[in-house]
């Protein structure tokens, strides 16, 4: 077992389409590993049954080395403050040589990809691991022509 604390910082706004997905692919890619993970979900004052699903989830999924942790903003406070309230959970419940991962909610983000940056991490030491949509030979998974269009739109911008 590793000790040390994996903490995903998900902000989620109107994701209840996707979050069953995305909270089922973590437990059952994580059920057979030996980590300690920590799920940090900030409802950002969502108006779909985005809470009442992560609480549902949550006691199907809370197991003893996977947690799901719900933070609620009681309305839409964006994503800043929501990656704020994450980052400040986590320093607070953390040690030093705990690790820290951010993702969307919207599944354009997979699990797998987050244990590749996770084993780089903690293979190489590394203090700090970003992926980029952006990075030459990049792909982009999940997402439709629309999402796309918007996303590199508003990286140009």
């Amino acid at each position: 077992m590793i000790k040390k604390k994996i903490f995903y910082i998900l902000p989620c706004f109107n994701e209840e389409l996707n979050l069953k997905k995305l909270l089922t692919d973590f437990y059952n890619f994580y059920k057979s590993k030996k980590f300690n993970i920590h799920i940090v979900i900030i409802n950002d004052g969502s108006n779909d049954n985005s809470l009442k699903l992560i609480k549902k989830l949550k006691k199907k999924l809370d197991k003893k080395n996977f947690k799901i942790i719900i933070i609620s903003h009681k309305k839409n406070l964006g994503l800043g403050e929501s990656l704020k309230d994450g980052f400040k959970y986590c320093f607070l419940k953390g040690k030093n040589n705990d690790v820290i991962i951010s993702m969307d909610c919207d599944n354009s983000h997979t699990v797998q990809l987050s244990f590749r940056m996770l084993m780089n991490i903690l293979k190489n030491k590394k203090d700090i691991v970003i992926a980029s949509r952006y990075k030459k030979n990049s792909k982009t998974k999940g997402l439709d022509n629309l999402r796309i269009f918007l996303s590199y739109g508003a990286a140009i911008i």
